[in-house]
């Protein structure tokens, strides 16, 4: 009997010893928590390169819009056209993209005769024009809003939970703060903004002078119909 309970305390030793040498130790948890540690701050690095990256972006795509939209816009001169007859041999230049503002057209309207009121409007109004535009500069802002953090993928979640325990399990740690948010509170997107409504205001007031042109002809109109 002994025997047997001797054999019976080996084999219970030896299957907590097994067990005991599965486990990772202090020692090799420490390390691995400050190995997560230091490639949490390296992912949040690497967020806010992604977040400063973004609001240049968006501030860009806003600066842009206040200067395609700007009224009245400056008239580019004509390129000067070089005259290749004078030298048959030399090799033609390659065509160079116009750089600078759009030029183009951007938005139109037309002015119409309402039979109903009976007036002369424009039509789109202005308040759709101001609505598209304002819709316009949202969608800047939700283009980089939606883009998704490095620290909230599921591929370095592995890494990014230690770091949230350590910290109260806040899981907005290491997030970093709204790009939408931050561009918004920029003081040069709010100029930008109010530059691109001014422009809208002064390009409609000029429409609305060249409608008034069309008030004799509409009364005339009305007086004999």
């Amino acid at each position: 009997r002994v025997a047997k309970r001797g054999l019976q305390a080996e084999a219970t030793g030896g299957d907590h010893g097994r067990e005991q040498a599965g486990k990772p130790s202090y020692i090799e948890l420490s390390q691995k928590r400050a190995v997560c540690r230091r490639l949490t701050s390296y992912i949040r690095l690497c967020d806010y390169m992604v977040i400063n990256s973004l609001s240049v972006l968006a501030m860009k795509a806003t600066r842009d819009a206040n200067t395609d939209l700007k009224f009245p816009r400056a008239h580019a001169p004509p390129p000067v056209q070089e005259d290749d007859k004078k030298d048959k041999h030399r090799k033609p230049k390659k065509v160079e993209e116009p750089s600078g503002p759009f030029m183009g057209m951007i938005f139109t309207a037309d002015i119409l005769y309402n039979e109903e009121s009976p007036s002369v409007v424009i039509s789109p109004s202005m308040t759709s024009f101001t609505q598209s535009v304002d819709e316009l500069m949202r969608d800047y802002i939700k283009m980089v809003s939606n883009v998704q953090r490095l620290a909230q993928m599921d591929a370095f979640k592995v890494y990014t939970e230690h770091a949230i325990i350590d910290h109260g399990g806040d899981a907005e740690f290491g997030f970093g703060p709204d790009v939408g948010e931050m561009v918004k509170a920029e003081e040069e997107y709010n100029n930008l903004a109010q530059g691109v409504r001014s422009s809208l205001t002064k390009a409609f007031r000029a429409v609305e002078e060249y409608k008034d042109e069309f008030e004799t002809f509409k009364d005339m109109y009305v007086e004999n119909s």
